[in-house]
């Protein structure tokens, strides 16, 4: 961005590829915009991608399933299954849905049962937070491999 008064407000990035997403996503999880506010965006495009493991956060979390039509967000070409709450109560999303994951609110697995790549969806996560954590309940995920 040109040296300005107030180009520094105009942020290109940080843009990223993520194998089970399709194209480009957007990603600021660390403060990144210098705002007390994470933000992720990405495509579904195909039934790869899934949150498998239970977990909760110490912030709210809007968790927004948007069809991928600019001119009709309700058209919506996917099937996804979420389970919320200690009891894992199943929630089937196949409309364009918000949902409002408040502190504390055990949430996930998160699968993509269906994803028509004809009519693409939009996962917008939004999270009230400077820096994105995540408190696993139960046996979380195996650790990465660490690279010497």
């Amino acid at each position: 961005m040109a040296k300005t008064k107030y180009g520094k407000y105009l942020i290109q990035g940080p843009f990223v590829t993520i194998p089970h997403y399709t194209g480009t996503s957007i990603v600021a999880h660390g403060g990144e915009y210098g705002a007390d506010v994470c933000i992720g965006y990405h495509c579904l495009a195909n039934a790869e991608y899934k949150a498998l493991y239970p977990h909760t956060h110490d912030y709210h979390e809007l968790l927004c399933f948007i069809g991928g039509n600019p001119k009709d967000i309700n058209d919506f070409g996917a099937e996804i299954e979420m389970c919320l709450g200690e009891e894992q109560e199943k929630h089937i999303i196949n409309s364009t849905t918000i949902v409002s994951v408040p502190p504390g609110l055990i949430h996930c697995p998160l699968i993509i049962k269906k994803c028509d790549p004809d009519r693409p969806v939009v996962f917008l996560e939004i999270s009230l937070t400077r820096k994105f954590e995540t408190k696993f309940v139960g046996e979380g995920p195996p650790p990465m491999p660490r690279k010497e």
